[in-house]
């Protein structure tokens, strides 16, 4: 009777441990994924650099973008471009990330198979009355 009670204590101690392991692993990789938005409501094009203290040339990868309206009233689509550029340097195609266009009034992801780095600055492209978001990781 006391082999057994050991051996139940020492099965649900490793559970235990195993589950302590998963939660402390899933709550690392939540820390990690950050995101960064940019709203343009005016009726023109706009470039929005993001700032090097929030996503650090080097450091973080973009793993995603949506690009979504901000006025559903408009019958325009929408356009979001993701450039490696400062306010020093063109958007080019040489350093474009990835662009997205979507039809009036609708929203679309965009998942990058192998993150996009970036050396310069982060560069965020987009139309009128539309909000990329940009989510990143270390």
């Amino acid at each position: 009777m006391g082999g057994g009670n050991m051996k139940r204590f020492k099965i649900l101690a490793l559970v235990g441990a195993i589950l302590l392991m998963s939660l402390n692993a899933s709550a690392s990789v939540v820390d990690l994924s950050k995101t960064y938005t940019a709203e343009n409501d005016t009726g023109q094009y706009l470039t929005t650099y993001v700032p090097t203290t929030t996503f650090i040339p080097g450091v973080h990868k973009v793993i995603s973008m949506t690009v979504m309206p901000t006025d559903t009233q408009t019958d325009a689509g929408h356009l979001g471009k993701l450039y490696d550029a400062s306010e020093a340097s063109e958007l080019i195609n040489d350093n474009l990330l990835g662009a997205m266009e979507t039809l009036a009034n609708e929203s679309r992801d965009r998942f990058f198979p192998y993150p996009k780095t970036v050396s310069d600055q982060l560069a965020i492209y987009q139309s009128e009355y539309t909000t990329v978001i940009i989510d990143y990781t270390r």
